[in-house]
This record gives structure tokens, C-alpha cells and sequence, in this order.
């Protein structure tokens, strides 16, 4: 793939790091979902570029942070963030236990990443339709695989004129414009004696 372009893969796993991040930081607990990026750096490796003694996440897109705020219904007022009484019950509703932040129904979860995916919301009704009817959704769960970050435009349709021909290039060609010729002025009184004359 040539430089610049990319691809994201967003994973359902990137919007339940986000959800549980998110109920760490609004709820007083510890975060309940482990790093799978790898082990953290130990204070002897030199130049690893890794964050010592820490846990090491997957760098989270927007799209995760947006359908984690989706999935727990969270409120946003000037500035301030709050969770909602029902947050555990979504949670629920969408296959994960909420003290473990593991899917414990890979159906359901299955089913709520598919109406993430495609409507961008989690409304209650419609989880609780879908789990009625036993809906089939894709499990494992299918990534969504972004297109191109930068893509090249092309034309919808071919020019009508074919490519110009290369022109030397002429470096007094703007000064001719610019030299003075007697035809060329045309003062008012020299206007004036013309139409005098006609």
C-alpha cells in the first residue's frame, strides 16, 4: 500500500475497552477489562519506546468511543458526564456482565455489535426485539473495515481535451504585456480630440 493511505479496523473489542474505560472513569472502580497489546516494559529494557510498568491498550478510535456512549446511554451537559441508572441493564441486555466487562452471551453481543455497526445507536426496544426473535448475527464478530484515509480522486469522466503539449518556458513572457506602445495610451484629453475630430 503506498504511503499515506490507510485502513482502520475497528473491532468489537475497541468499543468494550471504551465502555469499560468509561465506567471506570465515571463509577470509583478499577478498570475490569485487561490490555492485549502485550506486557508492559520493564524498567530494564532501554529504548523500547514503551510506557514502564504500565498496561498497554489499543490505540481507540473515535467510532469505539462513540458506540461505547451509545451502549451505556451516557449523559453529556456542559461539560460534565454522568451514567444513567440503567447502565447495567444495557449492558445485560447486550450479552456482558457488568463487574467483569466479559461477553457472557456471544448471541446477544453479536446482535447489539451488528445494530452498533449499522445505526450507530443501541435503543433498548430494538435489542429486546432482536433478542426476542432470536435473530442470527456473526459470530465471531465481523471487524468493519474502514476504506481508504486518503484516497486519490479520479475524474467521474475523461477531460474532453487531450493532455497540452510541454511549452518552453519563455522567462520574459508576463513583461510583454507591460512595454509601452503609443497606441496604447489613451489619455482624456486624448479622447476628447477624437471625438472632436469624428
Amino acid at each position: 500500500m503506498p504511503p499515506g493511505l490507510s485502513r482502520r479496523i475497528e473491532y468489537d473489542t475497541d468499543t468494550l475497552d471504551a465502555a469499560d474505560m468509561w465506567v471506570a472513569y465515571l463509577l470509583p472502580r478499577e478498570p475490569r477489562r485487561e490490555a492485549r497489546m502485550g506486557p508492559p516494559a520493564t524498567k530494564g529494557k532501554q529504548g523500547s519506546g514503551l510506557a514502564v510498568e504500565r498496561r498497554m491498550r489499543r490505540l481507540l478510535h473515535g467510532n469505539a468511543m462513540f458506540r461505547a456512549w451509545q451502549l451505556l446511554n451516557i449523559q453529556r451537559y456542559h461539560g460534565y458526564a454522568w451514567l444513567r441508572d440503567t447502565w447495567r441493564d444495557r449492558l445485560e441486555l447486550a450479552g456482558i456482565d457488568p463487574d467483569s466487562m466479559q461477553v457472557v452471551e456471544p448471541r446477544r453481543w453479536a446482535r447489539a455489535w451488528k445494530l452498533l455497526v449499522d445505526t450507530w445507536r443501541f435503543r433498548k426496544a430494538e435489542a429486546q426485539y432482536g433478542n426476542t426473535l432470536n435473530l442470527d448475527a456473526p459470530w465471531p464478530c465481523e471487524p468493519v473495515i474502514r476504506g481508504l484515509r486518503k484516497c486519490p480522486r479520479t475524474p467521474k469522466q475523461e477531460p474532453k481535451h487531450g493532455p497540452q503539449p510541454a511549452q518552453k518556458f519563455d522567462p520574459i513572457a508576463r513583461f510583454r504585456r507591460k512595454i509601452w506602445t503609443p497606441q496604447q495610451e489613451q489619455t482624456p484629453e486624448s479622447v476628447a480630440w477624437e471625438d472632436d475630430q469624428g
